[in-house]
């Protein structure tokens, strides 16, 4: 039902997909990544804000989901 919702999102946001990032980590929603036709950060677990921050920082233009 998360992974819905967040598609849902996207496509009513309209966000260009090859300017996202979707950042996971081992966990519930470890492999949510593979669902979605964007960029994808998968790493390990308890780190992906961390991996985010860093993404984000190295691409300011990206948007990058956690």
């Amino acid at each position: 039902m998360i992974l819905n919702k967040l598609d849902a999102a996207l496509v009513t946001l309209g966000l260009d997909p090859r300017r996202m990032v979707l950042v996971t980590d081992i966990g519930c929603q470890g492999l949510a990544d593979q669902y979605f036709a964007t960029n994808a950060f998968h790493g390990l677990h308890g780190r992906s804000i961390a991996y985010a921050t860093g993404i984000k920082l190295a691409g300011p233009g990206l948007k990058v989901i956690v």
